[in-house]
């Protein structure tokens, strides 16, 4: 049964539920129960008013009055009395011996290694049928290391939770409609659910995160910021220096590193140590020992693009550092989200194809010029040095035939850059014009905006961005030297000789460094 949710701002590490626990027939029995037994004492109380003064009218002397009253009380409300009274004894353990409504508190560490219960003795019992054998009592919370809640939909829906009462299975008291921002992390999907929805947002200088609504879910206080991975954790930075928070803006990792970290959905990140690469946990410990001369952040799989030195070729780790593909490709990308991974057999150009995480060629290695898979599922590439370029689907069939135009690889809004007749526009994921060729230069779609110009070169104020109908969103009026937006939600911009940081909406944000990604 529920009984709503509140944050609980005085514990900046736990969440605070509240719910009620037990099933409706048994409070409705128990209050059945104390309602005949204070009934019967109410009446019995009556009586001896009445009584009283029926004793008093009778009495032919007032030493005899009492005796009367007395005598007349025992009479007639000793069996009300006496059963009322009864009830009330008997009601005291029946309260606590059923399942009954009981208001429990819920304090969830940060953490999430603990669960800490108050006022009353209660269990929980996970969707695995697991029921949990801890009982927990007192005024106080007290804490134990326990195993971590489970969401109670086979949806895994984040906002929806059951405790089960140890005794009484069938009893259980949902707590439903929390926010997203008040449910554990360990539930499934949650932290996909805030790498998703949560957006960077600047404010007088300094980044911070809202949800899809614009609320504010850690306040604008870092000098810079990068999106939540999946793994539920954020690359921000103070005063320059990058750290690693949690999703209640705590730090994890305290701010030491030059440039932010990536961490994939493993929770691992690469970092330069000297002139070797490695891979560090959320704590900054060495995962993976900075022994590579280059690699790339974990794909969903689990696999790493790694180079040991310069002259050497390239292959895929796991998050041991253990080869699982041997390095053997002169060329290669990361893994895509379909499972396989751009390879080439020669160092420079030509002899391209795709393969999966078996090592075994999907896509034969035919290609002249590959890149890799993008979101749609279709990876630009040229057969011959002297052909056109189209798209392929994962088979390696033509899914855009070769066309006379120059292509660039598909954004994550599934449109790419295509010039035809020394004009730029946007196509589709079938190869129809979704923005018509009209600028002189653009640049892909980053944060759903294109950095396009319209003019010559040199020319100032020509330069603005679009959104993914081709609409200007922010009016043109920058000069060379301006950029796409990066991944914290800002781009870097030149007008008249100066440089500074734009958001979105076109809003002057702050000074340079902007960190965008270009």
């Amino acid at each position: 049964m529920h009984n709503g949710y509140s944050y609980f701002p005085e514990r900046d590490c736990c969440f605070y539920y509240k719910a009620k626990v037990g099933n409706t027939s048994s409070f409705i029995s128990v209050c059945c129960i104390s309602l005949l037994c204070f009934w019967g004492l109410g009446i019995s109380v009556v009586a001896m008013g009445i009584l009283a003064f029926i004793g008093h009218e009778d009495a032919t002397k007032e030493e005899e009055k009492w005796n009367v009253i007395i005598d007349k009380t025992k009479n007639y409300i000793h069996a009300p009395l006496l059963w009322s009274v009864r009830g009330i004894f008997f009601l005291i353990p029946l309260y606590f011996s059923i399942v009954y409504q009981t208001e429990i508190k819920i304090f969830i560490e940060e953490k999430y290694k603990k669960i800490l219960y108050s006022k009353k003795s209660e269990n929980v019992a996970n969707t695995q049928k697991k029921l949990m054998t801890k009982t927990y009592s007192g005024s106080k919370p007290i804490g134990e290391i326990y195993p971590l809640m489970v969401q109670a939909s086979k949806e895994n829906e984040p906002e929806k939770t059951v405790f089960k009462h140890k005794k009484r299975e069938n009893t259980t008291a949902e707590i439903s409609n929390i926010p997203s921002n008040n449910t554990p992390l360990e539930q499934p999907n949650y932290k996909k659910h805030i790498s998703d929805t949560w957006i960077i947002k600047w404010k007088n200088g300094k980044a911070g995160y809202v949800d899809k609504a614009g609320k504010w879910k850690i306040s604008p206080q870092f000098s810079d910021a990068r999106p939540f991975s999946q793994s539920g954790y954020a690359s921000v930075a103070k005063n320059n220096k990058y750290g690693v928070i949690n999703y209640l803006g705590k730090w994890i990792l305290k701010p030491q590193f030059k440039y932010p970290l990536e961490y994939a959905n493993n929770g691992l990140a690469s970092l330069k140590h000297g002139n070797k690469w490695g891979f560090i946990d959320v704590k900054g410990n060495w995962i993976v020992k900075p022994v590579f001369d280059e690699v790339s952040e974990f794909s969903h799989n689990g696999l790493a693009l790694a180079k040991l030195s310069y002259q050497d070729n390239y292959g895929f780790i796991n998050k041991k550092g253990e080869w699982i593909i041997s390095p053997q490709y002169l060329r290669a990308k990361p893994f895509s989200s379909n499972g396989l991974a751009l390879a080439c057999l020669t160092r420079y150009r030509g002899k391209c194809g795709f393969i999966n995480e078996q090592d075994r060629w999907v896509v034969l290695p035919k290609f002249y010029e590959l890149e890799p898979f993008s979101d749609n599922g279709l990876a630009l590439a040229k057969l011959n040095a002297n052909d056109n370029s189209g798209f392929i689907n994962s088979q390696g069939n033509w899914v855009i035939t070769p066309k006379p135009f120059v292509f660039r690889s598909f954004s994550k809004n599934g449109l790419a850059m295509a010039w035809k007749n020394h004009k730029m526009g946007f196509v589709d994921s079938k190869g129809n014009w979704a923005i018509v060729p009209q600028f002189d230069e653009g640049y892909e779609f980053s944060n759903g905006l294109a950095l396009v110009r319209k003019g010559n070169y040199w020319r100032s104020g020509n330069r603005g961005y679009i959104d993914s109908n081709g609409e200007i969103a922010i009016r043109i009026q920058f000069d060379s030297g301006s950029h796409p937006f990066g991944s914290n939600g800002l781009a870097q911009v030149s007008k008249k000789n100066k440089k500074f940081c734009i958001d979105k909406k076109g809003n002057y944000v702050k000074k340079p460094p902007c960190y965008g990604q270009w």
